[in-house]
């Protein structure tokens, strides 16, 4: 490093390798000695005709494709500034690096997309008492646009839909690149897919299932940042098997089995299906009182997609009346069936023994004559 009179600090001299040891000054040139390797510079005393810089290896933070590059320079009459490029993936430049490359018209850098880019800088000038000086380089680069990510809240995998159901999801861009959203169904394991909504800025949908026929479906939700980057837009999906039932369950009462014991107790069996959704509960009551679960035997037939449970109702003591008994059935998407019979209670006749008692009573009470 020389300092000049202005007592600005000037490099010299950059050795690329080995450690200079040695240093002398004679008729105005400067001799620089290193040791492994032991080479001997000679600086000066006028400048050369040509001379070459390299830069340190740019790093872009991940692949990237990179643009133009441009520079500010004094340029004096018979100077030139030639640039070259290279790209690798490696922090160092080493033998899987590209080779030096010229840039293309109106300076576009013709390296390959790569993590990192070094460029090389020729000063050449015909005249050596002038020369050409770069004050700043300034290089354009695109990241490699990265893939969004989905993930479907609701509904869970599995799930049984009827009517109106939410469809929420979580989009996330590690470029922080606007996203939007497509919902779409599959009937047929994901041969085709049917579109119900496409273009959505929100992260949830309101799907009217009674469009559709009950069945499975695949449901897919799609991220894309195609707003962001229409030139080389990426894409995410996320989707889960579930099933659109709005078919209400079967529910019924056995009046054959029907019991109305002496006391009012009442017994009845019953039995619940659903052609696509298991049974979830069954209930009854009495006139209008509050429900009452009862227990599911939970069994499936052998027919595929058929669910059958039997329950079995035994009812408190009933007064004497006319009574509603009402059952009723949900299945897992939440639709309900009902059935209700009418029931008779009698009244309860008194027993033997107590008549008797009544009657031998009355006689005592009688005044006499």
């Amino acid at each position: 490093i020389r300092i000049g009179s202005d007592r600005a600090p000037e490099v010299l001299l950059r050795s690329e390798s080995g450690l200079a040891t040695a240093i002398a000054q004679a008729d105005g040139a400067l001799y620089v000695g290193t040791s492994a390797p032991c080479l001997l510079y000679k600086v000066g005393p006028s400048r050369a005709p040509a001379g070459e810089l390299e830069s340190e290896a740019l790093d872009a933070g991940r692949t990237a494709r990179w643009g133009r590059m441009d520079w500010l320079a004094k340029m004096p009459e018979g100077a030139r500034v030639d640039v070259t490029t290279r790209s690798g993936d490696s922090p160092l430049p080493d033998d899987h690096w590209t080779p030096w490359t010229a840039l293309g018209s109106d300076r576009a850098i013709a390296s390959p997309p790569a993590r990192y880019l070094q460029y090389q800088l020729r000063l050449a000038t015909e005249d050596t008492a002038t020369t050409p000086v770069v004050e700043q380089m300034r290089i354009s680069h695109r990241p490699q646009n990265r893939r969004p990510a989905c993930a479907l809240k609701t509904p869970k995998g599995g799930v049984r839909l009827s009517k109106k159901a939410t469809v929420a999801w979580q989009g996330r861009d590690p470029d922080n690149d606007a996203l939007s959203y497509g919902v779409a169904i599959s009937s047929d394991v994901g041969e085709t897919w049917e579109h119900l909504k496409q273009n959505l800025r929100e992260d949830k949908y309101e799907w009217d299932t009674t469009e559709q026929e009950d069945g499975r479906y695949l449901l897919r939700v799609t991220a894309s940042d195609a707003l962001s980057a229409p030139s080389e837009p990426q894409s995410a999906k996320v989707s889960a098997a579930i099933w659109v039932d709005n078919t209400a369950p079967e529910v019924g009462l056995l009046r054959s089995s029907l019991i109305v014991a002496e006391d009012g107790r009442v017994e009845v069996s019953g039995w619940a299906r659903d052609a696509l959704s298991p049974v979830r509960s069954v209930e009854y009551r009495v006139d209008d009182g509050n429900w009452t679960s009862l227990a599911l035997s939970g069994i499936e037939s052998s027919l595929a997609g058929v669910y059958v449970t039997d329950v079995s109702i035994a009812t408190e003591a009933l007064e004497a009346a006319s009574h509603s008994l009402e059952i009723r059935a949900f299945d897992a998407a939440g639709n309900v069936a009902t059935d209700s019979m009418q029931v008779e209670v009698a009244e309860r006749k008194p027993a033997a023994g107590a008549k008797a008692e009544t009657e031998e009573g009355a006689g005592a009470e009688t005044p006499e004559e």
